[in-house]
């Protein structure tokens, strides 16, 4: 679940401060050596501690009736203030995902090809991010260029909890759901998927 997915990513800079200060306190000629070596061993784990978090595979997605989607708010790297409810009548992609996240950001450019192009056909995305720092994930929207709202997922933690009484446990990133025009949740994938995948399911309901 988010809580999960945020001990794994925390882990990650965990161990980054303990390098950066064991670069602090010890005498860089005399152990350099030692910290080179256990630095490209500190690499490796941060790396499955990333993988951890981010969910590889591109499994197969569950088309069904998952229920009403949860209202998720919040201020968008933009400025503005989402309230999901307010797309009624749309159908919503809401996009769990992070700046860390290989997979996820290897989808971005996918939705905001779809925002694009079926955006004045009813269609509207909506990210949320697992990052932490709002100055990461607000300079990464902006240098890609999303056409759509991305949220922090951080001020959104209860809703993200009624999301998964819906749907299941969000054990990894990124998870993407699908949301018809009547509000209801039809269409989970977890793990990365092509612009094809999405816009197959999407035509269904616009």
């Amino acid at each position: 679940n988010y809580a999960n997915i945020k001990k794994r990513h925390l882990s990650f800079f965990g161990v980054v401060r303990y390098i950066l200060a064991a670069k602090n306190h010890h005498d860089r000629g005399r152990n350099m050596y030692m910290l080179r070596r256990f630095s490209i061993f500190i690499i490796v784990c941060l790396s499955l501690f990333t993988l951890l978090a981010c969910t590889q595979s591109t499994q197969a997605g569950q088309e069904k009736d998952y229920g009403k989607m949860p209202k998720i708010t919040g201020k968008s790297f933009d400025g503005k203030m989402i309230d999901t409810s307010k797309y009624a009548g749309k159908v919503l992609i809401v996009d769990f995902w992070a700046t860390w996240c290989p997979p996820c950001r290897k989808e971005i450019p996918g939705f905001i090809a779809l925002q694009k192009q079926y955006g004045s056909k009813g269609l509207q995305i909506v990210g949320v991010s697992f990052d932490d720092e709002e100055t990461e994930h607000k300079q990464f929207t902006k240098q890609e260029g999303f056409n759509y709202p991305s949220i922090l997922g951080k001020d959104n933690v209860t809703a993200i909890n009624a999301v998964e009484k819906k749907i299941g446990p969000i054990e990894g990133i990124p998870t993407t759901v699908v949301v018809d025009r009547q509000g209801n949740i039809k269409y989970v994938h977890v793990g990365y998927a092509d612009k094809a995948e999405f816009e197959k399911i999407i035509k269904k309901y616009l």
